[in-house]
């Protein structure tokens, strides 16, 4: 920018600049978007907390696993053509997703963080840094536990996670 903007616009506009353009953002971004997107997004909270490619949210380096395992049932419609264990893998995701958003301040909106330090401001708690969606989920050999809709395809599904903590904490006084 000019040391000595003008503020009417130039009739006859010189094709050269004024000055070089600089490294540094200006103190003072304008107030009116930008015609043409940046090349690159920036960051919004959501993808900073979301797994990497792997599943694993966190630091892992030197934590104390704990590997927890739980079971769901997935209905199907028997008119669609859909491979249950192309679906798996999606709702693992959105599992964990849900999780990341209770477990991690960095990732939870006020209601959340302030129902979670209601329910977790006695007792004996894990500090939980970091969370994978490993194991895979897998399908059972298995009749579903709960009775579903006759017209609807069952599959009961047994699902992991890991997650990871580098201590124990107490909220209770010795």
């Amino acid at each position: 920018p000019s040391s000595l903007p003008s503020l009417v616009p130039s009739v006859t506009p010189t094709s050269i600049p004024s000055e070089s353009p600089t490294t540094t953002p200006s103190s003072l971004p304008t107030s009116v978007p930008s015609i043409t997107p940046t090349s690159t997004p920036s960051g919004s909270p959501t993808e900073l907390c979301s797994p990497d490619e792997n599943g694993l949210f966190g630091d892992t380096e030197n934590k104390l696993a704990a590997q927890i395992v739980y079971r769901y049932q997935v209905e199907t419609d028997p008119n669609i053509d859909v491979n249950i264990t192309e679906i798996i893998p999606k709702i693992e995701e959105e599992i964990s997703d849900a999780l990341l958003s209770v477990l991690f301040e960095a990732c939870r909106n006020r209601r959340l963080y302030l129902q979670e330090q209601r329910s977790l401001r006695e007792g004996r708690r894990l500090e939980i840094v970091a969370l994978s969606s490993r194991p895979p989920d897998r399908v059972q050999n298995k009749d579903c536990l709960v009775a579903s809709d006759d017209q609807n395809d069952c599959a009961p599904v047994e699902g992991a996670m890991t997650i990871y903590t580098d201590k124990v904490q107490s909220d209770e006084t010795d």
